[in-house]
């Protein structure tokens, strides 16, 4: 009979995707570049990125070539001298990041089934955040244990280094909960204290991991089902002496790998089998057992999801504004330089058809505002309202959502309108705007250029006329 777990917890590198590769994608033309074209030694670099490494407490180091002293042969910052280099190694990587086979079909069947989902990994928040996201696992993984990154380097702020919203590289469903300061794996205490956190039974959880001495050996001693990822491991890749030469990890850890292996409960060759050893049901949770705080809890995280949604839609009318707004002003410039296209032997002016364009896309942007991501935020809001009218009573302070759509709705010439309402005012009004332009241009006649030059010639000699008097 297989064992019933209502949490699966997972090593996110090398269990949901080859890290090892990504890292070898992203590093070898920085490592590259450094020994070729600046010239350092590859004994001296490496001991000089693997210092940087266990000071940062990280083999991922975003500002690596900020502290390393070496000097480029022009004199340029090694940043500036290897631009190249650092274009392609951020290529690489995007193109290294992808999850390993039947990780995402496997994770949201198990979720589908109430269990929660946990991820417990080693490597730091903004790359742990930046890949889920990436990798479309937003959501579906309830919570990420990870440590709190570096501190920036003197004189960078995040403004600096990032081209895009802050949203973009954020998680924005997936609570992140970091783990203390300098606590890494094998940490049995850790693990527990996760388990705690989560309101589980140590014999209810199932941890899957790559590593035997980190992972399945920590997992042992925490009361967890271990189940072992075989097919992550990278230890006979060619290039895993180099990591293990400019990495982070102590050399305790690294001397640990060549020690008699722990036999793992489980082993797994694709993760999808994981489905086939345990019975994943959802927690058995009692409402009784819920405190005021595991209550507010749960309500915020239906609030942040509303709050994700609301921002989205918000986005899509600011497109919808901007790239409407640039067709229709280019159906204007058509329209005053009186260009046509003969349809059906009658001139039309060509401004209709782009009118029509703008027209159609307006649509689409309502269609994907109204009737997608709004009925998201609906399914969020209702969620809301059902906590706050079942617990609404005994904790007071979780009645925001309530009131909000009790405030919601505004009344225009007699007619009450709701959400659905604004927005079909909204996208219905830009609609309006497009049709009375394309009528317009279809009953009148632009003035030719040689007229608008002759009208204009005719009042500057006017204007010099009355100057002279």
């Amino acid at each position: 009979m297989k064992p019933k777990v209502n949490t699966l917890i997972v090593d996110l590198d090398n269990t949901l995707y080859n890290w090892f590769e990504i890292w070898r994608a992203s590093f070898l033309p920085i490592y590259n570049g450094l020994r070729d074209r600046v010239g350092v030694d590859e004994i001296v670099l490496q001991c000089a990125i693997r210092e940087v490494h266990q000071l940062r407490k990280t083999s991922e180091y975003t500002f690596l070539l900020d502290e390393l002293k070496f000097a480029a042969p022009d004199g340029a910052p090694l940043r500036s001298f290897l631009e190249e280099e650092i274009r392609q190694s951020k290529t690489e990587r995007d193109r290294a990041l992808k999850l390993y086979q039947t990780v995402l079909k496997t994770l949201w069947q198990v979720k589908k089934s109430g269990t929660s989902i946990v991820a417990y990994t080693e490597s730091l928040s903004f790359y742990s955040g930046y890949r889920l996201k990436k990798l479309g696992l937003d959501g579906v993984i309830d919570y990420l244990y990870c440590p709190e990154d570096n501190d920036l380097p003197s004189g960078v702020s995040l403004r600096k280094i990032r081209s895009l919203p802050d949203e973009f590289y954020e998680l924005q469903i997936t609570e992140i909960r970091h783990t203390a300061p300098n606590e890494l794996k094998p940490n049995p205490r850790l693990l527990r204290e996760i388990v705690r956190t989560l309101n589980a039974k140590p014999d209810e959880c199932v941890y899957v991991g790559d590593s035997l001495f980190k992972d399945v050996a920590m997992a042992k001693d925490a009361g967890v089902h271990d189940v072992y990822a075989e097919y992550g491991a990278a230890q006979s890749h060619s290039d895993y002496e180099l990591l293990k030469k400019v990495s982070h990890w102590p050399d305790s850890d690294i001397a640990k790998e060549l020690e008699p292996a722990v036999t793992p409960s489980h082993s797994i060759e694709v993760f999808s089998e994981i489905l086939q050893k345990f019975d994943f049901v959802g927690s058995q949770v009692k409402v009784a057992d819920l405190n005021a705080s595991h209550m507010i809890d749960i309500w915020k995280k239906v609030v942040d999801v509303q709050q994700h949604f609301n921002q989205l839609e918000m986005q899509i009318r600011n497109y919808a504004l901007t790239v409407t707004g640039a067709i229709m002003a280019a159906a204007g410039i058509t329209f005053r330089d009186g260009l046509s296209v003969n349809f059906l032997g009658a001139e039309i002016s060509l401004s209709i058809g782009i009118a029509g364009v703008a027209l159609t896309i307006w649509a689409g942007f309502w269609f994907m505002d109204r009737h997608w991501y709004h009925r998201l935020l609906k399914g969020a809001v209702d969620h809301a309202t059902t906590i706050e009218e079942k617990f609404g009573k005994s904790i007071p302070e979780i009645t925001l959502g309530s009131r909000i759509s009790a405030n919601s709705p505004v009344y225009v010439l007699s007619f009450k309108l709701g959400s659905n309402g604004k927005i079909n005012l909204f996208y219905g009004l830009g609609a309006l705007i497009i049709l009375l332009f394309g009528l317009f241009a279809f009953v009148a006649k632009p003035v030719p250029n040689v007229l608008r030059k002759t009208a204009t010639a005719e009042m500057t000699s006017s204007n010099n006329e009355y100057r002279h008097a």
